[in-house]
């Protein structure tokens, strides 16, 4: 998911004050643009966004990757070193 800070940026941008929440039908459908913007497949998408509208946890096969550069900074300073993922 190496595009996920972007998808980020851009679904925030499409909520009004930047804060969006997972529990408004509009803005899963504006993240459903924004996921569909950067490529993501139709069955994983829909999974995604079920998961968010059940409440359940999401989980990323490497969530280390996931982070940005500043919260990889973050954790490395907090914990000494980066995990073995």
């Amino acid at each position: 998911m190496k595009n996920w800070d972007k998808i980020l940026d851009d679904f925030a941008r499409k909520c009004k004050g930047g804060a969006p929440d997972m529990t408004n039908p509009r803005h899963l459908a504006l993240l459903r643009e924004s996921l569909i913007k950067f490529g993501w497949n139709e069955n994983a998408m829909n999974e995604f966004l079920g998961n968010l509208r059940e409440g359940k946890e999401i989980v990323t096969e490497n969530w280390w990757d996931d982070l940005s550069d500043a919260a990889q900074a973050a954790y490395i300073e907090k914990h000494g070193s980066a995990p073995n993922v």
